[in-house]
């Protein structure tokens, strides 16, 4: 085990020296010369400096010791105070072990998920960075820093105009939905808006590596734009391929369909064979590799495949649900038309509508940029390279999206969707940055009124986390979590909301234990089990209905006061073992 992790952390320096070289090599234009661009360019700084400082809002707070109104302890805000956890969890638990282990199921070898984000974390931790530090500070900095040269690089190729890159910076860092038109009709107001439809580009740091892998996906585009097929070139775009692979299953997914493209257009362009076969190896290589090292596939394809035929399966609730486009008529005749005449035109319009209203909603403005962009090519007889691999990508990720589901959180496959809204920036800054350069006066005001349109939906978002309504590790647990730490390594037992069958802990259902002890536990997180395909079922219900034997399994007993003590009542034999070695007003803790 030393030495595999001394192996890997000269990797990781290694990796990080060549991704300053990779820099400064290929794109021929470093980070001083994109500073000194933005400096003398002052309107980009009236869209980056307001950008840096509501992106970061969304996570730096959290994992952050504060004390609110006498409430201190660690606090976490959104999503971030469950789905972040899981990454802490995998990074203290999960590679101490190889074959790597589930931090949240005794006994279970992690497969199925996208773990290069936590590698880096753990990587870190191991050089003596907090992992707080790194996840919920350091990344997102440096995300900041690489997204916003990487997106003033490739919009200066697209159009040298500091206006353009300053329109396509307000798209991908603020540009929301049309959700907020459909609450203001139905409620007279925006709240709720940002909950309705897919995730937008102002909740990115919602989701770290979901912003990273976007990262990757830019820095792909600026080779293909580039257009220029060597060796080298392929070993580069082979690498930042693996590495979303590695980040991100579905942005792992674009990423080889782009690169594919680009391999056929070497193909039909250059008609080298050899060379095709040649760059096609070293391409599927990689990713073989990555897909070995971050997925363990020899375990995780032993429950079938990830994705499951059923089309339009994640558009249906648009005409379901009562907060959404309400059309109860259409339902009854789609699953009648389902049973009697699946091949009915009639059924494929219901659906076609519903994916109509979709995307339309989700995408906003950037929708109208689409139209635009493929109306102006078609009348000037002109469609651009780049614009066709942009279109391809929203295509292939909608596609995907609307005819697949997931095992496990079967709408998960919402996530391919991300990459198209991501991309349609591009189609949505085309068309504001034509109608701002316009002549005319109304159609000026009109790109104006449209750059308006696209931010009100960050407005409900910025309310949110600047109420700073966390919820957050309180000292004395922080104590307790702490003495486990230091503890030998075991198996602990935390997760008695089974048992109560009532969220009464803030972080119930989460990995939060793993996260701070660096300890597997016997069972929790299910959301996360369901997402790496563990079959949990039967150990769930041994603890649901008390089937006490399970706790020969355990080494630790972390017990939140706030639950029933139906567990000490009831398996008092099986509990003989073990000694409570630690008490305060909020936990006690009992090791075997």
């Amino acid at each position: 085990m030393k030495v595999f992790i001394g192996l890997y952390l000269e990797a990781l320096k290694k990796i990080l020296q060549d991704t300053v070289i990779f820099v400064d090599y290929r794109y021929n234009c470093n980070m001083r010369h994109t500073y000194d661009y933005i400096r003398k360019n002052p309107i980009l700084l009236l869209v980056i400096v307001p950008a840096f400082l509501f992106h970061m809002m969304m996570i730096m707070p959290s994992g952050t010791y504060r004390c609110v109104q006498e409430a201190c302890g660690i606090y976490f805000y959104g999503v971030h105070a469950n789905d972040s956890i899981c990454h802490l969890a995998l990074s203290a638990v999960s590679f101490n072990n190889i074959p790597f282990i589930s931090p949240v199921y005794a006994g279970a070898v992690l497969s199925g998920y996208n773990i290069l984000l936590d590698l880096v974390v753990y990587g870190f931790s191991r050089l003596g960075f907090p992992p707080l530090y790194v996840f919920f500070k350091l990344l997102p900095a440096v995300w900041f820093v690489l997204f916003t040269y990487l997106l003033v690089k490739l919009g200066r190729m697209i159009k040298d105009s500091a206006v353009f890159v300053s329109i396509l910076l307000f798209f991908f860092y603020f540009c929301g939905s049309f959700a907020y038109f459909w609450t203001l009709y139905r409620d007279h107001t925006i709240e709720g808006s940002t909950g309705l439809f897919a995730m937008q580009s102002s909740l990115m740091m919602t989701n770290l590596q979901l912003a990273l892998s976007f990262v990757l996906l830019l820095a792909e585009l600026i080779l293909i734009y580039k257009k220029k097929w060597s060796l080298k070139n392929v070993v580069f775009l082979s690498l930042i391929v693996a590495l979303q692979v590695g980040l991100k299953f579905y942005g792992g997914v674009i990423g080889i369909f782009v690169a594919g493209l680009y391999l056929l257009e070497y193909l039909v362009a250059k008609r080298d064979i050899k060379k095709f076969i040649l760059y096609g190896v070293v391409f599927s290589l990689f990713q073989i590799a990555a897909v070995i090292v971050f997925y363990n596939p020899f375990v995780s394809l032993k429950s079938g495949s990830v994705l499951v035929f059923a089309p339009f399966s994640l558009v249906h609730s648009i005409i379901e649900s009562p907060n959404l486009f309400y059309m109860p008529n259409l339902v009854q005749m789609r699953y009648y038309l389902y049973e009697v005449n699946p091949l009915s035109p009639r059924l494929l319009l219901i659906e076609l509508l519903s994916v109509f209203l979709f995307v339309f909603m989700n995408f906003g403005v950037r929708f109208l940029g689409i139209l635009y962009t493929i109306g102006k090519s078609v009348l000037k007889r002109d469609i651009k390279r780049f614009d066709l691999y942009l279109a391809a990508i929203i295509l292939f990720s909608t596609a995907i999206a609307i005819l697949f589901i997931q095992k496990g959180i079967w709408w998960n496959t919402v996530q391919f969707f991300y990459y198209a809204i991501f991309i349609a920036n591009f189609f949505g800054a085309y068309l504001v940055y034509d109608m701002i350069k316009s002549k005319r006066k109304p159609i000026i005001i009109l790109g104006v009124l449209l750059m308006i349109a696209i931010f009100p939906s960050n407005l409900e978002v910025m309310k949110g986390f600047t109420e700073l309504n966390g919820v957050y590790i309180s000292d004395s647990e922080l104590q307790a979590l702490n003495y486990l730490k230091q503890k030998p390594d075991g198996i602990v037992f935390s997760a008695f909301q089974i048992i109560d069958q009532e969220d009464r802990s803030r972080f119930a259902g989460t990995s939060y234990v793993s996260a701070f002890t660096g300890k597997q536990e016997y069972i929790n997180n299910w959301v996360q089990l369901e997402l790496t395909n563990i079959d949990f079922k039967g150990r769930y219900d041994k603890v649901k209905y008390l089937h006490c034997s399970f706790l020969k399994d355990v080494d630790y007993i972390y017990y939140d006061t706030n639950y029933s003590n139906r567990l000490f009542g009831k398996c008092t034999e099986e509990l003989k073992v073990f000694d409570q070695t630690f008490s305060n007003d909020t936990i006690r803790i009992f090791e075997r």
